[in-house]
C-alpha cells in the first residue's frame, strides 16, 4: 500500500525502526493513521507519523490529525478528579450517598476514588441510549443498581460515565468546560476537543455492531447505531450523552496525549506529587485512569514493574 507519511521530520532518521513500524502498521491495515512519540520528561525527542492515502487530510506533523480517544478519555478525566480533589470540590473520599439523594443501598458507601479504580462493581458497559429516552435519565439508572455486575469490579466503562454525572452534580458545570478551565488552559493545550475538527480527524472504520452485539448478551436489543460522522465519537454513550462523558468523547492529537503522559511523569507541574502519588498508589490491576503494567495485557517485559498507560477502542 502507497503511504503519505511525515516520517523523519524530527529525528527520527536516527530511529529509522520508529518510521518502519509506523508505516507497517498502517500498511497491515491495524490502523489507519499512526502518530508515535518519544520524549523525556521535557520534550519529545522523536516523532513519527504515518496515515493510508486519504486517511487524514493533509498529514504532517506541522497539522498533525486528531484522534478518537476513546477510553484514553479516562486518563484525561482522572487529572481532572486530582486537581477537583486538591481543591476539595470533589474529594477522592466523598461517597455516592453523600452526593445524591437516591441511591441503591449497596451504592451508598462507593466513593468517587473507587469508581476511578473501577471499583465501583458496575458492568462493564451498558447501552445507556438504549435504556434511557434522555440524558437526564442516567444517573438515575446507574444510581438504582439494576446495572451492578454482581461479582467482582470489572473494567468498567459505567464506572467513568458516574464518576463525571457525580463531578457535574457537584460543582454545576460540565465535564468539558471543567476539563478546558482545569486542565487544557492552564498547561496551554489547544488540541484536545469533545468533538473533533471534521477535517482534522482520523476517518473511524469501525461500524457500532460490537455495541449492538454486547447489548444482545444482556438481553436488549438494539437497531445497528448509525457510524459516527467525522469528528464525531464512535462511542454510543458518549454521543447520547452531549459527545463527552466520563469513559469517552475526547478527540486530540498525538502531541497532546504525550502531554498528558509527561503531566502524570512531572506532577509539579499543575497536579501536585501528593495527588498523584495517590493516585498511582494502592495495588490491583488498576490505579486512578490507568492500568498497570501487565506483560499479558497491551505492555511487555521491557517496561518497568511501575509503568502504567492506557489504551482506547477505536
Amino acid at each position: 500500500m502507497a503511504l503519505e507519511t511525515a516520517a523523519g521530520r524530527r529525528g527520527s532518521a536516527d530511529h529509522p525502526e520508529l518510521d518502519r513500524l509506523t508505516s507497517a502498521m498502517v500498511e497491515c491495515r491495524s490502523a489507519s493513521a499512526v502518530h508515535a512519540l518519544i520524549g523525556d520528561a521535557q520534550a519529545v525527542l522523536v516523532e513519527s507519523l504515518a496515515a493510508a492515502p486519504g486517511g487524514v487530510p493533509r498529514v504532517g506533523l506541522d497539522r498533525a490529525p486528531l484522534f478518537d480517544l476513546a477510553s484514553l478519555t479516562k486518563p484525561w478525566m482522572a487529572s481532572l478528579a486530582v486537581v477537583l480533589a486538591a481543591s476539595d470540590e470533589a474529594p477522592m473520599a466523598l461517597a455516592l450517598g453523600e452526593i445524591w439523594p437516591r441511591v441503591s443501598p449497596e451504592l451508598r458507601p462507593v466513593t468517587l476514588g473507587e469508581m476511578l479504580r473501577h471499583r465501583g462493581g458496575f458492568r462493564a458497559w451498558a447501552p445507556l441510549y438504549g435504556l434511557c429516552r434522555r440524558r437526564e435519565e442516567v444517573a438515575r439508572a446507574l444510581l438504582d443498581g439494576s446495572l451492578r455486575s454482581g461479582g467482582v469490579p470489572v473494567y468498567s466503562d459505567l464506572d467513568y460515565i458516574l464518576w463525571g454525572e457525580s463531578v457535574k452534580r457537584l460543582t454545576g458545570e460540565d465535564l468539558d468546560r471543567l476539563l478546558a478551565r482545569r486542565i487544557l488552559e492552564p498547561l496551554g493545550l489547544r488540541r484536545v476537543d469533545r468533538q473533533g475538527v471534521a477535517d482534522r480527524s482520523v476517518p473511524c472504520r469501525l461500524d457500532g455492531s460490537r455495541e449492538q452485539e454486547l447489548a444482545r448478551t444482556q438481553g436488549i436489543s438494539l437497531r445497528p447505531p448509525a457510524p459516527p460522522r467525522a469528528g464525531e465519537p464512535h462511542d454510543g454513550n458518549a454521543r447520547f450523552l452531549g459527545g463527552l462523558a466520563g469513559h469517552a468523547g475526547l478527540f486530540a492529537t498525538g502531541a497532546a496525549v504525550w502531554a498528558l503522559g509527561r503531566l502524570w511523569l512531572r506532577p509539579d507541574v499543575l497536579l501536585g506529587a501528593a495527588g498523584v502519588s495517590a493516585a498511582l498508589g494502592g495495588s490491583g490491576r488498576f490505579a486512578a485512569g490507568w492500568w498497570r503494567r501487565r506483560v499479558r495485557g497491551s505492555a511487555g517485559p521491557h517496561l518497568s514493574p511501575e509503568a502504567f498507560g492506557h489504551t482506547g477502542f477505536t
